[in-house]
């Protein structure tokens, strides 16, 4: 019963964090928001961070989840977790 909490924990988080960074991101496009695939100055790394926090959300999301359940106690066994799995 617990990993479906989890499971269900991280689907919602998962989808929640990505429709609101991609909400955010579709109206700073209104004001001139770009992701630029090659990176030339500090500016355009910069604006391409919430692009990043988009594309990580699962990630993001497990980590929470995972800490939440007492799962993980640190970042370190966060990777082992995940990449060892």
């Amino acid at each position: 019963m617990i990993d479906k909490k989890i499971i269900v924990h991280f689907t919602v988080i998962t989808f929640c964090f990505a429709y609101l960074v991609s909400g955010v991101l579709i109206v700073l496009g209104q004001f001139g928001y770009r992701v630029y695939s090659w990176v030339e100055s500090l500016p355009q790394f910069c604006m391409n961070i919430p692009f990043a926090i988009y594309i990580l959300s699962p990630a993001i999301a497990s980590y929470i989840v995972l800490k939440k359940n007492n799962k993980i106690v640190n970042f370190q066994e966060w990777l082992k977790t995940v990449l060892l799995c």
